[in-house]
C-alpha cells in the first residue's frame, strides 16, 4: 500500500530531524518551540519505515495525553485498520513497527528490545538527580549499546545543570553527538508580541527563569525554580499560548 501523507516541520525541527545528524542529539529549548510535536510527527515517519521506537516522558498520565493530542493529528491521515493504539500498555503499532511510551517515573521497569530512535522528552526533568542517572546508565544506555545503529534524541527545557547538561555538552569531545538550543522564538506559530508579555510576567527580561525557561539557558541559580511549571504554563495560557487557541494544522506545542 503507497501512502502519501505530508510532513512538514518548522525549521527548527527540520535541524533536529536531520537524518544527516549523528546518531545523538541534545536539543536544549524555550517552552513551546514544538520539541514534542515534531518530535511525534517523526515517531510515525520512523515507524512506518519499520523502526522501533521508545518515548520516555516525565509522568505516566502524560503518555496519554501527548498521544492524543500530537499523535492522532497526524495518524488521522493513515487508513484505520493501519495501526494500533493500546490504552493499557501505553503501545502503538504502525505497519509491525512499535513504539513504546514509558514513564520516567519507575526508570526500573523500561526494557527495551533493540530500539531503532529512543526520545527522551523533558530531558530537563528527567534526567535530574540520581533517578536521571539511573534513568541513563542503567536503562537507556544500554539498550543504544546493544544497537549500534540506534538513536538517540533528548530534548528538554534545561533545568540547572544536571545530566542534561552535561549531555548537551558531549558534542565538544565526541562526533557522534550535536547539541542544538532553541529559543520560544523560534516557534514561527508564536506571536512576538505574546512571549515579550509572557517574559514581563516571569520577571523580564535578563532574569534567569526567562533565560531557561523561553531562551532554553542552563543556568546555575536555583532563582529559575522559584515559578513551577505549572505557573509557568499558566502563564502561557494567559498569553494566548493555550491549544484551543492555536487550533488548525499547525498546532506545535511544547
Amino acid at each position: 500500500m503507497k501512502l502519501k501523507i505530508d510532513f512538514s516541520y518548522t525549521p527548527a525541527q527540520l535541524k533536529v530531524f536531520d537524518d544527516k545528524n549523528p546518531r545523538f542529539i541534545t536539543v536544549a529549548k524555550g517552552r513551546r518551540l514544538g520539541f514534542t510535536r515534531g518530535s511525534a510527527k517523526f515517531v510515525i515517519e520512523n515507524l512506518l519505515l519499520g523502526q522501533n521506537v521508545l518515548w520516555v516522558d516525565t509522568i505516566q498520565a502524560n503518555l496519554q495525553n501527548y498521544y492524543e493530542l500530537y499523535f492522532t493529528l497526524e495518524l488521522k491521515n493513515l487508513p484505520k485498520d493501519f495501526y494500533s493504539w493500546s490504552v493499557q500498555d501505553k503501545k502503538l503499532i504502525i505497519n509491525g513497527a512499535v513504539l513504546h511510551m514509558r514513564s520516567a517515573e519507575r526508570s526500573e521497569n523500561i526494557e527495551g528490545f533493540g530500539y531503532d530512535l529512543v526520545i527522551l522528552n523533558e530531558a530537563g526533568i528527567i534526567l535530574k538527580g540520581s533517578k536521571g542517572e539511573y534513568l541513563w546508565y542503567n536503562a537507556i544506555r544500554p539498550m543504544l549499546l546493544d544497537n549500534p545503529k540506534s538513536r538517540a534524541i533528548i530534548g528538554g527545557v534545561p533545568k540547572g545543570k544536571n545530566l542534561f547538561y552535561e549531555l548537551c555538552r558531549k558534542e565538544l569531545s565526541d562526533k557522534n553527538w550535536k547539541h542544538f538550543q532553541f529559543s520560544s522564538y523560534d516557534n514561527p506559530f508564536l506571536k512576538e508580541e505574546q512571549i515579550k508579555e509572557l517574559i514581563e510576567e516571569v520577571g523580564g527580561e535578563g532574569s534567569e527563569v526567562v533565560k531557561q525557561e523561553i531562551y532554553g539557558e542552563f543556568i546555575d541559580s536555583s532563582s529559575a525554580e522559584l515559578f513551577s511549571l505549572s505557573e509557568i504554563e499558566n502563564a502561557m495560557s494567559k498569553n494566548s499560548f493555550s491549544i484551543e487557541k492555536m487550533q488548525g494544522e499547525n498546532i506545535w506545542g511544547a
